[in-house]
């Protein structure tokens, strides 16, 4: 192999080097990301979150920003005899596994549930992750919830739902979710750095092969 096919293929593995290093940084050792809910601590109000209750009702019930968190404030579901949801929807990664956390306790607003019924629902894209229900001893305490799921696509509907029987409530605070970062996907320019490179190289091979044909 003469001289200018290996300088041609050295720049291009360069290039390509190059390209790949700007489009899939090394990511730190053993990190992991827990930044995918916005404002779990509720410390901007209720901002990210959206929800509701059915069927309609006017005592009172929905979701609420409330003092008492764990620390500063929290989000409480005032729910009457039906349940009172808030969603957020979070990137994910299609076949990714994330773990769901947080704290809950019972609610100012109302009676503390029954230790019987389900004070708090976990759902993923509606499908139900995890039940979790009061100890009355604990219920003014809070408590911590912790729960995964397996993503299906590139984003995901967190749901939290106060699901006990009863005109009762429930708070949660520290609502996180945690997994592997996303792989990030290669921008315009980092194509066209790709491109460049390429045709940098190409042109790179032809002079020299045309020097070479002239010299012998």
């Amino acid at each position: 192999m003469n001289s200018s096919i290996k300088l041609g293929f050295a720049l291009f593995f360069f290039f390509l080097w190059t390209f790949q290093s700007s489009a899939n940084p090394i990511p730190p050792p053993a990190s992991e990301n827990c930044d995918f809910v916005t404002n779990g601590d509720f410390e901007n109000g209720l901002t990210g979150w959206t929800g509701g209750y059915s069927p309609t009702a006017t005592d009172n019930v929905g979701l609420f920003h409330v003092a008492g968190g764990n620390p500063g404030a929290a989000m409480e579901l005032n729910a009457p005899p039906f349940p009172v949801y808030a969603n957020q929807t979070i990137n994910t990664e299609a076949g990714v596994t994330y773990t769901v956390t947080g704290d809950y306790k019972g609610g100012a607003l109302y009676y503390i549930c029954p230790s019987s019924g389900v004070a708090l629902r976990v759902l993923a894209d509606g499908v139900t992750l995890d039940d979790f229900s009061y100890n009355p001893a604990e219920a003014p305490e809070y408590a911590p919830f912790s729960t995964t799921f397996t993503a299906t696509g590139p984003s995901t509907v967190l749901t939290l739902v106060g699901q006990a029987v009863g005109d009762c409530s429930v708070v949660v605070d520290n609502v996180e979710v945690c997994g592997p970062e996303i792989a990030p996907i290669p921008t315009m320019s980092q194509w066209a750095l790709f491109i460049l490179g390429l045709c940098m190289t190409t042109l790179a091979v032809v002079t020299i092969r045309r020097r070479v044909l002239v010299v012998s």
